[in-house]
C-alpha cells in the first residue's frame, strides 16, 4: 500500500481539473506529515464504454463530470483494462442540485428496482460480451442509485442484494464479473460483495473558498463553540436521528466534560419554515463534531459537510460500510446505535489531542476524496 494524499483545489469542484493538479499536491505535502491514510497503490487501467442512447435527459451533472474524469485516465484497449465503466446514469445521484429536474425524465420503479437506465447498461454489457471474452482480472461497474438501500421495505434489510433484483441480474447476465459502487453501502454487502462505498459529495451551497488554511486548524477547532451539532429532520425519518434530538443540550463536568465546550446545539428542523442553510454552517463551523445518523437509508450527507467545514463527523450507522475502505475510525468517532443516550458524554470524554488528530484526518480525507471530482474519482479506483 501506498498513503494517498492527493489534496484538493480552493475553489472546490472546480471542474477545469487539470489546472488544479500542482495546488492539490502541495496541499497534500502539508498533511502528510500529520495523517497517513492508506489506501491501494496504483490506479487500475479502466475503459469507458459509450452508450448514445442512455444520453438523454435521464443524466445528473455529477454523473457526467465523474465520466469525464474516467474518459481522462481510460485505456483505448479495452482488452488492457481491468475495470469497465458504461456510461449510463444509473445512480442519477438523488441528492445532487439537479436531481429533480433530472428524475422527472426517468422512468424508474423503486419496487422492481428497475429503470429505463439499468435496462440500458444491461443491453451494452450484453453486446459487448457478445463480441468481447473477459479476462481473469476484468470486471465491469455499477453505480447503484442509493435508494436502493433503503431499510424499510417491510422488512429490516441487512443486505440490500437480497431485495433487489436488479443486482441479481447484473450479476447473472455479466457472469458474476461486476462490481457495485454505493452511496449508501452497508457492511454485509461490502463483505459478501466487494461493494464500495462512496462518501455523497458535498452541494454547491455548502463551498467556501476560505476555509484551507490548514495551519490555523487546531487553534480554530479549540475555540468553537459546541462540542457538537446536528440539524436535520426527527419526524418521518429512522428513530435513530429522534434518538440524537432528544439529547441533553448540555454536557456537565461530573460526567466527563472537563475540556473544551460542553453544549450541544441540536436542532429539529422537521417544522422550519425557512432556509436553515445559513444557521446551520453557521453552526458547523462552531462545533467540534457533526452527528451524522443514518435516515432512512444508509448514507448521510452530513459526512461531507463535517469535513468540509472541520468538524469531526460523528457516525451512527450500524451497518454503513466504510467510505473508501478507509478506516473510518482513523477520522471519525462511530457511536453504537444502543449508546446514542450517551453520545454527548462519549464526546466529551476524548482527549484535546485525539480530537485534533481526528480533525486533521478528517480535513486530509476531504481533500483527498470528497473535495474534487478528480480525488473521488481516484479514491473510488483504488478503492475498488
Amino acid at each position: 500500500t501506498i498513503v494517498l494524499l492527493l489534496g484538493a483545489t480552493n475553489a472546490v469542484w472546480n471542474y477545469q481539473m487539470g489546472q488544479n493538479r500542482e495546488s492539490r499536491n502541495k496541499l497534500a505535502r502539508n498533511d502528510a506529515a500529520d495523517v497517513d491514510l492508506r489506501m491501494g497503490g496504483d490506479l487500475p487501467p479502466l475503459f469507458v464504454l459509450d452508450a448514445p442512447e442512455a444520453s438523454g435527459g435521464c443524466r445528473s451533472r455529477f454523473h457526467d463530470e465523474m465520466f469525464k474524469e474516467l474518459r481522462r485516465l481510460a485505456e483505448s484497449d479495452a482488452s488492457k483494462a481491468e475495470l469497465i465503466f458504461i456510461d449510463v446514469d444509473t445512480m442519477k445521484m438523488v441528492l445532487w442540485p439537479d436531481y429533480y429536474h433530472v428524475d422527472s425524465r426517468c422512468g424508474y420503479n423503486w419496487v422492481r428496482g428497475e429503470d429505463t437506465e439499468s435496462s440500458v447498461y444491461m443491453r451494452k454489457m450484453e453486446e459487448f460480451l457478445s463480441s468481447n471474452t473477459l479476462g481473469r482480472h476484468q470486471y465491469f461497474v455499477y453505480f447503484d442509485n442509493e435508494q436502493s438501500t433503503r431499510t424499510e421495505n417491510g422488512a429490516y434489510n441487512y443486505t440490500q442484494f437480497r431485495y433487489h433484483p436488479m443486482h441479481k441480474k447484473l450479476a447473472e447476465k455479466g457472469g458474476g464479473k461486476v462490481k457495485f459502487v454505493e452511496l449508501g453501502g452497508v457492511k454485509p454487502d461490502a463483505n459478501m460483495y466487494g461493494t464500495t462505498n462512496l462518501i455523497v459529495p458535498i452541494l454547491d451551497r455548502y463551498i467556501l473558498e476560505d476555509y484551507d488554511e490548514a495551519t490555523t486548524m487546531a487553534l480554530e477547532f479549540e475555540e468553537r463553540e459546541f462540542l457538537a451539532t446536528f440539524h436535520g429532520r426527527g419526524e418521518r425519518n429512522h428513530a435513530v436521528r429522534g434518538g440524537v434530538l432528544n439529547l441533553r443540550r448540555s454536557i456537565s463536568p461530573s460526567t466527563g466534560c472537563t475540556w473544551g465546550p460542553c453544549k450541544l446545539d441540536l436542532v429539529d428542523t422537521t417544522a422550519t419554515a425557512h432556509d436553515e442553510h445559513d444557521e446551520y454552517v453557521t453552526s458547523l463551523k462552531n462545533s467540534q463534531f457533526c452527528f451524522c445518523p443514518r435516515g432512512n437509508n444508509h448514507f448521510s450527507l452530513r459526512i461531507a459537510e463535517a469535513l468540509r467545514f472541520g468538524a469531526i463527523p460523528v457516525i451512527i450507522d450500524d451497518l454503513m460500510a466504510e467510505p473508501f475502505n478507509v478506516d473510518i475510525k482513523a477520522w471519525a468517532v462511530v457511536v453504537p446505535e444502543s449508546k446514542i443516550s450517551t453520545a454527548g458524554e462519549i464526546l466529551a470524554n476524548i482527549p484535546k489531542d485525539d480530537r485534533l488528530k481526528l480533525a486533521r484526518a478528517g480535513k486530509s480525507l476531504y481533500r483527498s476524496c470528497v473535495a474534487s471530482i478528480e480525488g473521488v474519482v481516484e479514491c473510488m479506483l483504488k478503492s475498488i
